[in-house]
């Protein structure tokens, strides 16, 4: 999966460092200055905030506002130095991770792989079912496991019978008419 490296108010002299390295691992980096400028400004589902961390209330507004312009959920604070206090308050301000500054290839390697491992987590919206479908679903798998025995598929679906059987109905997999609890379908 291609990652989005958005990168916000880093300072212009050191880009150069940043776009070097998503060159070599060949990442997508967008750089933006200031804060109004994200208002105009649509982020990518998968992308990534980066931005230089200098205080925690500055942060939060930043990944939120990158949020609400379609960007996605991973932000990563960017430290003038190793420090670990500086650490420890971009993760409570709401950090994924953290990178120092200058960049080195070690750990922008390091972050990359992060990254892709936590956007990989990441459930888009659309990918939601509705409740009823897996329901549906997980009893009529079930009930073909457990070839059409109702007493053993609600043993294993840790229902009752009488539950299992309204649900039968529910969903359509048994025919009305007969109903007489031997004869469930698998439709």
């Amino acid at each position: 999966m291609q990652l989005d490296l958005n990168f916000v108010n880093v300072p212009p002299g050191i880009q150069s460092d940043w776009v070097q390295l998503c060159e070599t691992f060949e990442v997508n980096a967008w750089f933006v200055q200031g804060t109004e400028a994200l208002s105009g400004w649509n982020f990518a589902n998968n992308g990534v905030l980066l931005t230089p961390f200098e205080d925690g209330a500055g942060f939060q507004e930043l990944v939120q506002h990158f949020k609400l312009r379609g960007g996605g959920d991973l932000a990563v604070a960017i430290l003038s130095s190793e420090s670990f206090q500086l650490s420890g308050n971009a993760f409570r301000a709401g950090a994924n991770d953290v990178i120092a500054m200058p960049p080195r290839r070690l750990d922008f390697e390091r972050l990359l792989k992060f990254l892709k491992a936590q956007s990989s987590k990441l459930v888009h919206p659309d990918a939601i079912l509705p409740l009823d479908m897996i329901e549906r679903e997980a009893i009529r798998t079930a009930l073909i496991a457990c070839n059409g025995q109702v007493s053993k598929t609600s043993r294993k679906l840790g229902i009752g019978r009488s539950t299992l059987y309204r649900k039968l109905e529910q969903y359509d997999l048994v025919e009305k008419n007969q109903m007489s609890k031997s004869s469930v379908t698998g439709k």
